[in-house]
């Protein structure tokens, strides 16, 4: 019989396979559609909708911070005080998110509004489409803000199976709409942006039935608890700077790149960022099937097992991650001539170099955070993080102006993302006792570069003897992916991560045949 804690690694296993299947899934149908959309807008259209919804995005920091405050409380409330404890944080979040979705609107139609007019580098002739595009934009943050206490329900029931369910309906339905965009009568770009957001209203639509029929706890009470609003907006101020930081971040260099190179950067970067999405898409899939019990193992004094899970997944995030990235980087030419065609952007296969190898970096990231999160002591986590943040927007801005090359841009990008990722170390080091710099480094860091080393230097050798494109790519694509997991089986995971990862490979094999 296996222990329960074996049982709890198995489900997280489970979770992570089924999540990484929906990613792969959902790229695969992503990169068709940015395809067409791309075809069908035109490459100044695309540009154009990539600043403006990016720049929307900067106002979606309260969702995110929302929605790690929702999370956490949840999962901590779930695992310690039951469903009497999750309903009363679903009660206080409802209040939480109407109070956030006030401000999102007043900030949007103020400073947001006077920003698309007034500064965005815009043709005259398509600032209406423009401004259309903005206010789908704004309101499709509204709906997912709304969507998040029931997607925080779902994630720690850990019914994931339910969520790779929607991820592929929503990429479906965007590929519809993909492919009969060229039909439709009117302005393309304003018809676009409105049918986004009546698909991100579906969405909500799907995550608030199932989550209201399945998990008795999400009922409307007309109660106020003070005690615990006070904690969730103290969570959330906090959290609401890192966030903001990091949006301003990401979008502060679109806003950059948008200023100094106008919208056909844009376009490269919103090309290059779909591949880092993707990537980054996978590092959340395996992040959410850890969060529930890393939180809850916390919430109940078992650190321990919060520290064995945080280990493990960084291990499993990372050569998950570095199987995609090795091809990206060695085959970005043809994978974007696949992908693209003859409309690919200037600069856009430089961008991806360094784009993909900061994703690689940002693995390490989210996992470290959600531990901090578990702690409930952010305050000191988001301000480093945040004062790096928003140091980044101002040095693009002067590397830009002092006539340097768009790329120096992601070189810095680069850079910041190595740096965050050595003082979070540091900060966990000092809010948790039970993690340890030293063991940290020899039993993840160390191994994982040392595989990384030898597997890109094992795919670069197929890539330079391979002459025929497509044979060359499914070649580096295997070998990338057989020499990580390899090396990494034997040389990262220890010995009760390899039975776990036997006994789920036995198990299924056992079905299968």
């Amino acid at each position: 019989m296996m222990d329960t804690h074996n049982k709890n690694n198995i489900i997280i296993v489970r979770n992570t396979v089924i999540l990484t299947m929906r990613m792969i899934i959902v790229l695969i149908i992503s990169l068709y559609t940015s395809r067409i959309i791309l075809e069908t807008l035109g490459i100044r259209d695309f540009g154009i909708y990539n600043v403006v919804a990016g720049f929307v995005s900067m106002f979606s920091f309260m969702n995110v911070s929302m929605n790690s405050a929702i999370q956490r409380y949840y999962n901590y409330e779930l695992g310690k005080n039951g469903k009497e404890g999750a309903n009363k944080v679903y009660n206080t979040s409802l209040i939480i998110q109407l109070c956030f979705s006030v401000i999102i609107i007043i900030l949007a139609e103020t400073i947001g509004y006077w920003y698309i007019n007034e500064i965005m580098v815009i043709p005259p002739e398509r600032k209406t489409a423009a401004l259309w595009t903005f206010q789908f934009s704004v309101f499709s943050i509204i709906v997912i803000l709304f969507q998040l206490p029931y997607n925080a329900s779902i994630v720690a029931h850990e019914k994931m199976d339910f969520i790779a369910f929607v991820s592929v309906i929503e990429v479906l339905i965007k590929l519809l709409i993909a492919i009969y965009l060229p039909y439709l009568k009117g302005d393309i770009l304003i018809i676009y942006g409105f049918l986004v957001l009546l698909t991100n209203i579906l969405i909500w639509v799907l995550y608030f039935f199932y989550s209201k029929k399945h998990f008795e706890e999400l009922r409307y009470k007309s109660f106020f608890q003070k005690d615990l609003f006070g904690k969730m907006i103290g969570f959330s101020i906090w959290d609401i700077l890192g966030s903001f930081a990091f949006v301003m971040k990401e979008q502060g260099i679109n806003m950059v790149l948008n200023i100094f190179y106008g919208p056909i950067v844009n376009a490269a970067r919103g090309i290059v960022y779909q591949v880092s999405g993707a990537i980054n898409g996978l590092i959340q899939n395996i992040t959410h099937a850890s969060r529930p019990q890393l939180v809850q193992s916390y919430a109940m004094g078992n650190v321990n097992r919060t520290m064995h899970i945080m280990f493990s997944i960084t291990k499993l995030v990372y050569l998950s991650t570095l199987c995609f990235t090795i091809p990206v980087i060695l085959e970005r030419d043809f994978i974007l001539n696949i992908w693209l065609g003859e409309n690919v952007p200037q600069h856009t296969s430089n961008f991806i170099i360094l784009v993909v190898l900061a994703s690689l970096i940002k693995v390490f990231h989210p996992i470290t955070s959600q531990v901090v999160y578990a702690t409930g002591n952010i305050k000191l986590f988001q301000i480093v993080n945040g004062v790096i943040d928003f140091l980044v927007v101002p040095a693009a801005y002067l590397l830009c102006k002092l006539g340097y090359r768009p790329e120096s841009v992601f070189v810095l990008y680069l850079m910041v993302n190595i740096f965050v990722q050595i003082v979070d170390w540091r900060i966990l080091d000092i809010l948790v006792n039970e993690f340890s710099i030293v063991k940290y480094l020899k039993s993840v860091i160390i191994p994982l570069i040392a595989i990384s080393f030898v597997s890109f230097t094992f795919s670069f050798f197929v890539h330079s003897r391979i002459e025929t494109p497509f044979i060359r790519l499914c070649l580096v694509i295997f070998f990338s992916f057989i020499s990580s997991f390899i090396l990494g089986f034997f040389f990262a995971l220890n010995s009760r991560e390899r039975a776990v990862i036997l006994y789920l490979f036995d198990k299924y094999r056992c079905k299968l045949f």
